[in-house]
């Protein structure tokens, strides 16, 4: 069975991050105790050297945090137009030979390729 784990950001906004998990097809939004959270982060290490190789990043993205695709296997990965921020070291060591950068970001840290 594939999961994620998620973090509550907010619990006013109803924002949460994908913390790890054993599938890249990640939702925009996730239901806990009755309450409906949109997914709007990528966590720091979330996908650290996971054996996945193929990742959907939901429009509701806004931030991918350091290292969350560190040593990645996929060969492609699409970040949508809704993602602002790229931390340092996002895809760092990755096997990605493609990625497709939406327009929304903004701020792109040294090293996050």
């Amino acid at each position: 069975m594939q999961k994620l784990q998620y973090d509550i950001l907010s619990s006013v906004d109803q924002t949460v991050a994908v913390v790890g998990g054993t599938t890249g097809r990640i939702p925009c939004s996730v239901t806990y105790n009755n309450k409906k959270y949109t997914v709007t982060e990528i966590g720091r290490f979330a996908f650290s050297d996971a054996d996945i190789t193929d990742y959907r990043l939901p429009l509701s993205l806004k931030v991918i945090r350091e290292n969350a695709f560190g040593f990645s296997k996929a060969s492609t990965i699409a970040i949508p137009d809704g993602v602002e921020v790229i931390e340092t070291g996002a895809f760092w060591h990755s096997l990605v030979e493609t990625i497709i950068i939406g327009s929304g970001v903004k701020k792109n840290r040294t090293w996050c390729f």
